[in-house]
This record gives structure tokens, sequence and C-alpha cells, in this order.
């Protein structure tokens, strides 16, 4: 689905600011098939588009953080409907020769 490492990453945001390294674990811990290099192509495309801020963290290897904003809050409940409709769809597809 186009658009789903944006849900992942802006619904991850919704609980708490984090570093792309913590939604890169997750998603290889989950076996979800997008790969590292995505997600942080898409952490830099949802800042300029205004979804999300940065944060520079002093430590001894500099690091961002990232932090949901309101415009971000909004594309987060449209990428959840977008999500729900499509497996709703293909619920009903591989369900109908089922019987």
């Amino acid at each position: 689905m186009n658009g789903t490492a944006e849900l992942i990453i802006l619904s991850y945001l919704e609980r708490s600011s984090c570093y792309p390294f913590e939604i890169c674990e997750v998603i290889h811990n989950e076996e979800i098939a997008i790969k590292s290099e995505s997600i942080y192509s898409n952490f830099y495309k949802l800042q300029k588009k205004g979804y999300i801020s940065s944060e520079n963290t002093i430590t001894k290897n500099k690091r961002v953080k990232y932090t949901l904003l309101p415009k971000g809050k909004e594309k987060v409940v449209e990428l959840r409907q977008e999500y729900d409709k499509i497996c709703s769809g293909v619920n009903l597809i591989i369900n109908r020769n089922k019987a």
C-alpha cells in the first residue's frame, strides 16, 4: 500500500517523539517488508510537508528526534481511513470464495 511507511511513522509519533532507528527496529521485529532507507527518507518527506518536526539531541553521535505536529495528526487520520478501506476491500475479495 502506498503510504504504509508514512502511516507507521505518524502512528508511532502519536504515542511519543522518537528517533527513526526506533521505528526501523519495530518494523524489523514485526517482519514488515519496508527497508530502513525508506523509513529515513519518509521522515525527511514528512518533515518537509510540515507533518513532523525535528530536534537535534546532543549525544556522542548526532541524532535527530522527531515529533508529530497538528498537521501530521490530521494526516494520520486520513491515512488510517485509506488503510481501513483497502483492508476491508481486500478481505471481501479474498473471503468471497470461502464457504
